[in-house]
């Protein structure tokens, strides 16, 4: 059962938010599934958290090219997707879950935002690569302009991948209200490319909208990826996270080193986000107002 294009679901001061980059198998949706709820259940045991994150396509397998094309496949990413969202209904976590979806005769590339039992908020891939390993136009249709998803009193804005490329969507989403940013990706490896998705793309994004943005790509599967492409590159350097105009985060330390430490301000904000980084939680403070602070 689906709710309808906004979604509110208890207010929170903090929203805290566990971003879980992990490999996956193509076709594998029930193995992919069960991967995902574990990954639920070791953010439950990190501590009090609302909301899960997960890659483009995580449930399916990225990238899954003609097999999204047969009915009886899409179909059962359905049923999957379905049995995610019933686990939601243990007042744990939400999650927010890359997969695909058959509607009024088109096959769309989405996001849907897990909770209390249901899928209550599916975004459409608006931007479709159609170049190097791309083919998405053949494949998917175009999904519209995208708005917020209300969750916890907080206005999410959900580009996936290829829209945050280009400025149309995030423009939007900050236009209709968007308080925060979240992009899940499935991105191909290319050699020095790291400071264009940063510099060119991601900070580029937050600078235009003033939003914080957090970024997450997946593991590897048949393409090689950029898993933890952002580590050893500056400031940013243990998460696969980008946040703030510029980011402002404070990391309140379970096991990073002080090095890293050092490279980040003291703030305070409204956003939590736990980082699972080689199989440990990092949390990160991020400040959400837009108030410039210095690193």
């Amino acid at each position: 059962m689906m709710a309808g294009p906004s979604y509110t679901a208890g207010m929170t001061e903090t929203l805290t938010i566990a971003i879980a980059q992990l490999s996956q198998r193509v076709g594998d949706l029930v193995g992919n599934a069960d991967t995902m709820l574990a990954w639920r259940a070791k953010a439950m045991e990190a501590g009090a958290v609302d909301l899960v994150l997960f890659p483009e396509q995580q449930l399916i397998g990225y990238p899954a090219e003609d097999l999204v094309l047969k009915p009886a496949f899409q179909q059962a990413a359905a049923q999957e997707l379905e049995r995610l969202a019933a686990a939601t209904a243990d007042g744990g976590p939400a999650m927010l879950v890359g997969s695909i979806l058959m509607d009024e005769g088109g096959l769309y590339n989405i996001v849907a935002l897990l909770d209390g039992g249901r899928i209550v908020a599916i975004r459409k891939k608006h931007e479709l690569p159609n170049y190097g390993t791309f083919d998405e136009k053949r494949i998917f249709a175009q999904g519209p302009l995208p708005e917020p998803v209300e969750f916890r009193g907080v206005k999410l804005g959900l580009p996936i991948c290829e829209d945050i490329w280009h400025p149309d969507v995030c423009r939007h989403l900050a236009d209709f209200g968007a308080e925060l940013l979240i992009c899940i990706n499935g991105s191909p490896y290319e050699i020095d490319k790291d400071t264009l998705r940063i510099d060119g793309v991601a900070k580029r994004r937050a600078v235009d909208t003033g939003l914080p943005l957090a970024y997450l790509a997946s593991g590897e599967d048949p393409v090689v990826f950029a898993r933890r492409f952002m580590r050893d590159k500056g400031p940013y350097a243990p998460f696969n996270l980008i946040v703030g105009n510029p980011p402002y985060i404070t990391v309140k330390d379970r096991g990073l080193s002080e090095l890293y430490r050092s490279r980040y301000p003291s703030c305070s904000g409204k956003y939590s986000l736990s980082v699972p980084f080689m199989e440990r939680f990092f949390d990160l403070a991020v400040k959400g107002d837009g108030t410039p602070q210095q690193p």
